[in-house]
């Protein structure tokens, strides 16, 4: 693995991004929404193949770290 890659010795990755999403409204309304938007996120890693490292989701911000994982 090269190094800057994620700590995880099972991945090759090759790009890592740090995503951020700020609004003055509200992005999430209820325990409902956030967990609609995982599905999403979950579903978006796999058609996408990279690999989420960490998220954090409150009312107005959503944060996510994810990287390319290369094809092996």
């Amino acid at each position: 693995m090269r190094p800057g890659a994620a700590d995880s010795p099972h991945l090759d990755c090759r790009s890592t991004w740090f995503i951020a999403e700020t609004t003055v409204a509200a992005i999430f309304k209820s325990d409902h929404d956030r967990a609609n938007y995982l599905d999403c996120l979950m579903r978006a890693t796999r058609r996408y193949e990279c690999a989420l490292h960490a998220y954090v989701l409150m009312d107005n911000h959503a944060f996510r770290a994810l990287s390319e994982v290369a094809k092996r």
